[in-house]
This record gives C-alpha cells, sequence and structure tokens, in this order.
C-alpha cells in the first residue's frame, strides 16, 4: 500500500465515523507548512554542498522529496473531498 491509499483509507474510516472535519483553511494550513518545509530543506542542501559531505546533501534531498510527495498528496485528497 502506497502513502496515497494509506491517507485515503485513513480518511475515508475517519470520515465514515464521523470523527473528522477537515476544512479547507487547515489543508491549506497544512500544506503551506509542508512547502515551507521544503523550502527550508532544500536551502539545507544548498548549504550541505559547500560544507558537508555528499551524504548529507542525499539525505536531505530524499527527506525534501518526502515531505513535497505529503503535501501534494494531502492537497489531492482535500480537492477530492470538495
Amino acid at each position: 500500500m502506497n502513502d496515497k491509499e494509506l491517507v485515503q483509507m485513513v480518511i475515508e474510516a475517519l470520515k465514515a465515523d464521523g470523527s473528522v472535519m477537515v476544512t479547507q483553511e487547515w489543508v491549506g494550513m497544512l500544506t503551506s507548512l509542508l512547502h515551507d518545509n521544503v523550502e527550508i530543506i532544500n536551502h539545507m542542501v544548498n548549504l550541505a554542498e559547500a560544507e558537508c559531505a555528499p551524504m548529507c546533501e542525499m539525505h536531505l534531498g530524499k527527506l525534501s522529496k518526502r515531505l513535497s510527495d505529503i503535501a501534494f498528496t494531502i492537497e489531492r485528497v482535500a480537492m477530492d473531498q470538495e
């Protein structure tokens, strides 16, 4: 099961139970925060290129991509709810 399927399954279960009431404002704030974190990590990658071993750059790059993927998944799920 990939991340998107897991997120969708959890959201659907919570919605069916009546436990989740996610507002567009909350989704917007969450995705904005995740994108801001991606931007910060990308700046850290640039610093790592100059100051650190390539291993630091690789791990930060993977983290940045992962956060970006999560943010886009949340945005897609939110759009599907509309």
